[in-house]
Parts: C-alpha cells; structure tokens; sequence
C-alpha cells in the first residue's frame, strides 16, 4: 500500500496544477476528496469493500468535493469538475499495476474506516 501513497501524493500535485489559479478552494476538503477517490478507485479494482462501505465512500468523495468547491464560481467549478474527472482517470491508471492481495486489501479497509471515521 506504500505504492498507493506515493501515487496519491503524485497525482495529488497534478490536480493541483489543473485548477484555476484563482479559484476559491478549500484545500483540506480537496485533500480529503482525493485521498477517498484514491481509496475507492483500488476499493474496486480489488473488489476489497462490501456494497455498504463503498457507497459511503462514494458519499464521502461527493461531498469533500462539493465542500472543496462550495465557494468556487460557476466556471471555476466547471472547471473543477475536468479535473476531477482527469484525477480519477489518472488515478486508476496509476493504481491499475498494484497488486490486489490481502496485505492491499487490509490496507483499502484501513484508509476506508479512518476516512470514514472522520
């Protein structure tokens, strides 16, 4: 799951990099949002989450990103959204080599229940 990290924090930048520069942004909803995607995207590809778990963190990434664009103008948010769009992508592409074992699988539980717990 270390691999997982050091994608997240990657690609954690590239987002970064796609917002508009004066868009209103709260980085800690926005953090909060990828660190969920990031989960729920390997949560799937390994199939490691029940059906229950994996909705609330569907819930949990569509209001981090709501809470991270809330006072965004409507442009800046449409352009948000591209962006997200793109992390998401980018983020199973980088995730898609990770292997789906029981050590990855305990560690999508994890993150899952810290994430959650918050």
């Amino acid at each position: 799951m270390k691999r997982h990290s050091i994608y997240g924090a990657a690609l954690a930048v590239a987002l970064s990099v796609a917002l508009p520069a004066a868009a209103q942004v709260d980085e800690q909803c926005l953090q909060r949002w990828q660190q969920t995607v990031s989960t729920r995207v390997l949560a799937e590809r390994c199939n490691s989450l029940d059906a229950a778990t994996a909705a609330k963190l569907k819930a949990l990434e569509d209001s981090s990103l709501a809470c991270a664009v809330a006072k965004a103008s409507a442009a800046d948010k449409a352009q948000i959204n591209d962006a997200a769009a793109q992390f998401r992508q980018s983020t199973a592409t980088a995730l898609a080599s990770t292997p789906c074992d029981d050590n990855s699988r305990a560690a999508v539980a994890g993150h899952a229940s810290k994430q959650l717990a918050k």
